[in-house]
């Protein structure tokens, strides 16, 4: 057997085993059966009219005229635990890179109205960030919850605003995750692609204990879990999409590793001859 032709079918092996492929594990618009597979409605803390619902007549980016997912109506804190959240389905591996898009919006209410995205162990254990936005100037922050508490202050970690948000108005939220270098990145922008506000931050521990940047990686054991909710108010998304950088074989894989056990079947057998 030609040992040039063992080292290339194994080298393909290796190849063909680790090409990665974007994999979509939510693609949600509300349009069908409420509430969708998987999605779950996490009352975090406080009192008040905790409900995750379908709204029509607010369809994001689509228009008037679909639904879309809502959070509310009348919500509230308790001390620094947000009110909830509704919870995607299942959960994310930090080991990968993930990107997640959404339209969002929160409707006016008395007070500075607000909405965010919750990503990290949002299991019994609470240990997550939440990037939220407002309509209130210098009042959109990336903030770590260790068991449901704030940490670090009094500017938090990052703040990825430097004006607030509109109530009524549909905005486009995406936040990508980058595995290797640890790093969390947002974007928000309306509908018609008008920035209105980003944040780049590193995720890796290295702060000190009085404002903790734990990283993704860390939570829940890297698999972690992600909502979009409500600090105290209500607020609507649609349009949401969670993609993540998996490392899955190709069909042609199997057919390298059978033929690899086929070689080895076939040394064996010469060898046992001589």
């Amino acid at each position: 057997m030609n040992r040039a032709l063992v080292l290339l079918i194994v080298s393909s092996a290796f190849l063909v085993a680790s090409v990665s492929h974007a994999v979509v594990l939510v693609n949600e618009d509300f349009e069908g059966a409420f509430p969708p597979a998987g999605w779950t409605a996490v009352h975090n803390s406080g009192t008040g009219n905790f409900a995750f619902t379908s709204v029509t007549g607010h369809d994001g980016s689509g228009g008037s005229s679909g639904s879309a997912g809502h959070i509310g109506d009348s919500t509230s804190n308790n001390g620094d635990a947000p009110a909830g959240w509704a919870q995607l389905p299942g959960t994310v591996d930090a080991n990968y890179d993930w990107t997640l898009t959404a339209d969002i919006k929160f409707e006016h209410e008395a007070s500075a109205d607000d909405g965010g995205i919750f990503v990290g162990d949002l299991g019994p254990n609470r240990d997550f960030y939440y990037s939220f936005w407002t309509e209130a100037d210098q009042n959109n922050d990336l903030i770590y919850h260790d068991n449901n508490v704030r940490q670090g202050g009094p500017n938090w970690l990052i703040d990825g605003h430097t004006s607030g948000l509109a109530d009524d108005t549909w905005y486009q939220v995406t936040m990508n995750w980058t595995a290797a270098t640890e790093t969390l990145d947002y974007d928000i922008s309306t509908i018609g692609g008008t920035q209105r506000g980003s944040y780049s931050i590193v995720l890796d521990g290295s702060n000190p204990a009085s404002n903790p940047n734990p990283s993704l990686k860390s939570l829940a054991g890297g698999a972690i879990q992600i909502g979009i909710g409500t600090y105290n108010d209500r607020t609507s998304f649609d349009n949401v999409a969670l993609t993540s950088a998996a490392v899955i074989p190709e069909p042609s894989t199997l057919l390298v590793w059978s033929l690899l056990a086929g070689l080895g079947i076939g040394l064996a057998w010469r060898r046992r001859r001589k």
